[in-house]
């Protein structure tokens, strides 16, 4: 059996091109953001946040996915975020990647990691990681849960 016979050439030619380009089809249907179930419909939470000066302030969550997509909004005391973006599956979690985002409001009295969170939280290009906890989502780089359900607020 030689290379150039075709058993000789499937074998040692076809066969492994044939099984590495399956495993790289598979690989990238794994890691394609379309791939993964990306959750359309609303997400909610809303609660109290202890401010470092012991103060405590209302905040709520609203995010919506579709087609790809989050709009998001939170509103913690009297400051509000709005951002959207693109919305991707890598590695058994959700990224929203920010294309747009602007805080309204903002007062000296708020808290420093309060402000950090909101603002980065509206930077282009920022990405925040959302990890799946049970039915919910939270959002490692801006402490948010948001849940399934229909939001308190006027729709996004």
């Amino acid at each position: 059996m030689t290379l150039l016979s075709p058993t000789g050439l499937l074998t040692r030619v076809v066969l492994p091109v044939a099984l590495a380009l399956l495993l790289a089809a598979a690989w990238h249907t794994m890691r394609d953001p379309g791939s993964a179930k990306v959750p359309d419909g609303r997400y909610h939470s809303a609660g109290q946040v202890q401010l470092s000066d012991g103060r405590v302030i209302q905040t709520s969550h609203n995010i919506r996915f579709r087609n790809g997509r989050f709009y998001a909004m939170s509103r913690q005391g009297d400051t509000l975020l709005e951002s959207s973006g693109l919305l991707e599956f890598d590695d058994g979690r959700y990224v929203m990647h920010v294309d747009h985002g602007e805080v309204t409001r903002l007062t000296p009295e708020l808290d420093t990691e309060l402000v950090f969170n909101l603002l980065y939280s509206r930077l282009r290009g920022a990405s925040i990681t959302l990890h799946p906890v049970g039915d919910c989502l939270y959002a490692r780089e801006s402490l948010q849960f948001f849940c399934p359900g229909q939001s308190e607020s006027p729709a996004l």
